[in-house]
């Protein structure tokens, strides 16, 4: 039995130009042709298709299925294992994504007068949230979110991130008591939003990474490190109160190495901190 390219298509559901594409790379050449030079597949051709269309149904590229037919690939219980992963892990984003959805929806069903733009940026937000949380910090971080969603938050910052980025392009140096007082009121803003700081800390390494979040807020790189110095800044002047010379001396370096407040102990000559200082740090 020899079946024409048209009478092939009919049969397997698939279109002539597929075939016609099969024909080009390899993958399936018809065994004769006819006097009129038309494709003629016989049962050997019809039998190699049926196994090209079984082994796409496993997601494989064209190659993978030529190599495993002719028997050069890998093991086909080695591919459908690595299939069966591949689905496993679509299978854990969808519950997840879900689940975040379903956390979503119960905040929308709990709100009168809902906030589109604030959904919407809620809705992007999860796009990336699952690069830097992990489930259960998610589910806070919408509950936080969520306890914003009169724009309460986005109120109170907009005039900040306004202020913050007029200074910025006037040059005014981070050292500037109007950059200092910004950056307190950035932190103590914050800090209400998402009191964990280990949230916040994410939240913070998420929005220098994501562009779409910048744009959204704002908010760049450059305020955030404008903001962080401003506020490394703050606590100098305040260490300068409990510290002598030669412990500002310290402190200012592991503020210009490190940016980050909160050490548990610093040491100098490999002795620890007198106490007082310890438990100004803390």
């Amino acid at each position: 039995m020899l079946l024409k390219i048209g009478d092939l298509a009919t049969r397997t559901g698939l279109t002539v130009r597929i075939l016609h594409h099969y024909d080009k790379i390899g993958l399936l050449t018809p065994s004769a042709r006819s006097e009129a030079d038309y494709r003629l597949y016989d049962r050997n051709d019809i039998a190699r298709l049926y196994r090209i269309q079984a082994l796409r149904r496993l997601n494989l590229s064209l190659a993978e299925v030529a190599q495993l037919i002719d028997g050069a690939g890998a093991e086909l219980a080695s591919v459908i294992d690595q299939q069966i992963l591949g689905l496993e892990h679509q299978i854990a984003q969808s519950i997840a994504l879900r689940d975040q959805l379903q956390e979503l929806s119960r905040y929308v069903a709990s709100d009168a007068e809902p906030n589109l733009d604030f959904w919407l940026s809620t809705l992007e937000m999860l796009s990336v949230l699952d690069k830097y949380f992990n489930k259960d910090q998610v589910a806070i971080l919408l509950k936080e979110m969520g306890k914003q969603r009169n724009g309460k938050m986005e109120k109170t910052m907009t005039p900040i991130i306004k202020s913050i980025r007029n200074l910025m392009d006037a040059g005014v140096a981070v050292t500037d008591q109007r950059a200092q007082d910004l950056s307190t009121l950035w932190m103590q803003t914050m800090n209400q939003a998402m009191p964990d700081p280990r949230l916040l800390n994410n939240f913070s390494l998420m929005h220098k990474n994501e562009a779409s979040l910048q744009s959204f807020s704002g908010i760049d790189g450059a305020m955030m490190e404008y903001v962080t110095r401003a506020s490394i800044e703050v606590r100098y002047s305040i260490y300068q109160r409990h510290l002598s010379e030669d412990e500002l001396r310290f402190s200012a370096l592991l503020f210009s190495k490190t940016r980050k407040p909160g050490w548990r102990f610093l040491r100098k000559s490999g002795s620890i901190w007198k106490p007082a200082f310890l438990r100004l740090i803390l």
